[in-house]
């Protein structure tokens, strides 16, 4: 009898957890979209050239702010596995309020080795070699190769893209490996 008593009083236990409403927080209002506020515009593009990193290919994702004058230099910020955190949203709240300078986001997503034969193999993810690895490899990545790239690019409006060669004028973040490949990054190449 002691048994089944402990047993329903579990199972009343975990049924009352599983029905009680998990915590929300409330949401940043630089993440909301506000009237007024002047949105950048994202660019995208396929990176399939790297010498540092032969045979991938990755999404890179440009966002420029509706301020940015290609006659001054941009502050860059580079974040690893794409768009993530409304972070177009942020910077452009951010930036409409003179909180942030006028910083371009490019945005990169790991590579992907294709698969010889799509239908015998699925491609290779190379997220874990391009963000865990200790090496100067993904700073060199973003220094030699992608940056360049994203400065041959021209807005919608046919600006030149112009970024600040300062290292006080760059950030660069992401979370999990991300994180630690901005870490690295950063230690490398400050």
């Amino acid at each position: 009898m002691k048994k089944l008593i402990a047993s329903l009083f579990l199972s009343y236990a975990c049924l009352a957890l599983a029905q009680t409403p998990t915590e929300t927080y409330p949401g940043d209002p630089a993440s909301t979209e506000q009237a007024g506020v002047p949105k950048g515009e994202i660019l995208k593009f396929t990176f399939e050239e790297s010498k540092i990193f032969p045979g991938t290919s990755r999404e890179v994702s440009i966002y420029i702010p509706a301020q940015y004058r290609a006659d001054k230099l941009a502050c860059v910020y580079v974040n690893q596995d794409g768009i993530q955190w409304k972070a177009p949203t942020v910077f452009d709240n951010l930036i409409h309020a003179k909180e942030m300078p006028i910083t371009i986001g490019v945005f990169i997503t790991p590579g992907q080795v294709k698969a010889a034969n799509p239908d015998a193999a699925l491609n290779r993810f190379n997220r874990s070699f391009e963000y865990d690895g200790l090496g100067d490899a993904y700073a060199r990545f973003v220094l030699e190769e992608i940056l360049p790239e994203v400065e041959k690019r021209k807005t919608s409006d046919g600006r030149t893209i112009k970024l600040s060669q300062n290292g006080n004028d760059r950030a660069i973040g992401g979370s999990s490996s991300g994180a630690v490949c901005a870490f690295t990054a950063a230690w490398g190449a400050p």
